[in-house]
């Protein structure tokens, strides 16, 4: 399968920011401009798709980069969203928020990487003014690779809106694609473990339609739509399966991430096929002047399926050089 799938993820600051009405919004939008829109939800949630089904009248579909890799999740987006003109991914919790405390794996901003799709983060822009401005800087520079293009303020008053947004591109060079003003007459009710399902939401297509036309009026279309291209092309999933192995080790503190991946990928013997960062500890257990930093590495070969051998004898190899180039062991 090589097709392209012009994509957007709309990422939060963090859970209740307004990530799920936005997103519907847009959805309800999108399709009422006459596009054919497909949906996806980062993670294993089942509540969220609801709603996006609800709008696009088509199973909305998950990608989460816990369970499947790199071009599992691509292919995945590019099946599930074929004879679609455009795809709203959906983010779960905070942009940055993956596993644990400290972890972006299994985060919104690991499966926007893997993906390779353009980020909109949505702020909750309520009782705030240029408070907004350092909490986006924040999440753009947090991440080398952040991937965040625009910006969507909800919560947001017509009023505030006009300056905040000059203030987002002159002063931090993204794009502002728009607001959502509060409607709580649209609120999409949440409890205890996040959202009610869509079944009990009562009036539900009418809220839908409410903030379709809100949406119509307040977010810059012209500026999301140009935030999903350019698209790169998604190739076939692989005939043989990937093998996935964990390490952790200790190196120098002042050893930066990025010459510890290239060291992995020189000492691999051609089965890597990526390398995530999912962790840096400093804590107890870690000698003073040290950190611990966990990769996940992807392996596979083009022609077999490889034995816990092969992708065991390859790590060894990337550990050796690991410890030959930058004294880095395993913990």
């Amino acid at each position: 399968m090589q097709r392209r799938v012009p994509r957007l993820v709309l990422a939060g600051t963090n859970s209740g920011c307004g990530k799920t009405t936005v997103t519907c919004a847009v959805l309800q939008a999108l399709i009422s401009r006459g596009l054919r829109v497909g949906a996806a939800k980062c993670g294993p949630d089942y509540i969220d798709p609801m709603f996006h089904s609800r709008v696009i009248g088509a199973k909305s579909s998950n990608l989460d980069s816990f369970f499947f890799d790199r071009d599992t999740m691509r292919y995945l987006l590019a099946h599930n969203t074929q004879g679609c003109d455009v795809t709203v991914i959906e983010g779960v919790m905070g942009y940055y928020d993956g596993l644990g405390l400290t972890s972006t794996r299994a985060s919104t901003y690991a499966a926007a990487r893997e993906t390779s799709s353009p980020v909109v983060l949505v702020v909750n822009a309520r009782g705030a003014a240029l408070s907004v401005l350092a909490s986006v800087e924040g999440f753009l520079h947090f991440a080398p690779d952040s991937g965040i293009q625009g910006v969507i303020l909800n919560g947001c008053s017509a009023m505030s809106y006009g300056p905040l947004s000059r203030e987002l591109e002159n002063r931090l060079g993204v794009r502002a694609c728009g607001y959502l003003p509060r409607l709580p007459e649209c609120a999409l009710e949440s409890r205890h473990l996040g959202l009610i399902t869509a079944d009990e939401v009562a009036d539900l297509q009418e809220k839908l339609r409410k903030l379709a036309a809100v949406a119509e009026k307040t977010l810059d279309f012209a500026a999301l739509l140009s935030v999903m291209g350019p698209d790169p092309v998604y190739q076939p999933l692989p005939r043989f399966p990937a093998v996935s192995r964990d390490i952790a080790v200790v190196c120098d503190k002042a050893i930066p991430v990025g010459d510890l991946e290239e060291c992995i990928r020189r000492g691999a013997k051609g089965l890597l096929k990526a390398v995530e960062l999912f962790d840096i500890y400093t804590g107890i257990g870690v000698p003073e002047g040290k950190k611990s930093v966990a990769f996940r590495l992807t392996l596979r070969a083009d022609d077999r399926s490889l034995t816990a051998q092969e992708a065991d004898e390859d790590v060894k190899s990337i550990l050796e050089t690991l410890k030959a180039e930058l004294n880095a062991v395993l913990r």
